[in-house]
């Protein structure tokens, strides 16, 4: 069994897999070293035509399926550590390759990010926050009195993804 860590830049897979997580997946998943970006994929195709599993996160390098089927012989799943897929996903599922993404596990802090935003805003805080920073007192509690805090007020979602 042969895994490698796929992603364009090194910082986001650093900050989503954990050391121990990489441990376990060096001994039980046959990951190698290292992060491998597309640039070096297509640079010696031929040395990933064995591999089984890809793991991922933010900054995976889409494909098409012709690369897929030439490069990939042998992938038959790639494991995303973030939330969607559709930047990459479609050419692998069309060769067959089983996508597995952490939506789930992100939804309830992604959740919980907006709920907090929400609350602060309605309070005032990023504005206050900016007058206090800069110690303009008088400029912050101006700003504080046009916000009206959280109770009975609406909130409308533009968008979700």
């Amino acid at each position: 069994m042969r895994s490698i860590l796929l992603c364009n830049e090194l910082d986001p897979a650093k900050r989503v897999y954990s050391e121990e997580t990489l441990a376990y997946l060096y001994k039980n998943a046959g990951l190698e070293k290292g992060v491998i970006n597309k640039e070096a994929v297509l640079a010696e195709p031929e040395k990933y035509a064995d591999v089984d599993f890809i793991f991922s996160t933010w900054s995976m390098p889409a494909f098409t399926e012709e690369e897929i089927r030439s490069i990939f012989k042998n992938l038959k799943c790639v494991f995303y550590g973030a939330g969607t897929v559709q930047a990459f996903a479609r050419p692998f599922l069309k060769c067959g390759v089983k996508v597995f993404s952490a939506w789930a596990a992100n939804a309830v802090p992604v959740a919980e990010y907006t709920v907090a935003q929400i609350l602060l805003a309605n309070k005032g805080f990023f504005p206050c926050s900016y007058f206090q920073s800069k110690g303009e007192y008088f400029d912050s509690k101006k700003a504080f009195e046009n916000y009206p805090g959280n109770f009975g007020e609406y909130v409308g979602i533009i968008g979700a993804g």
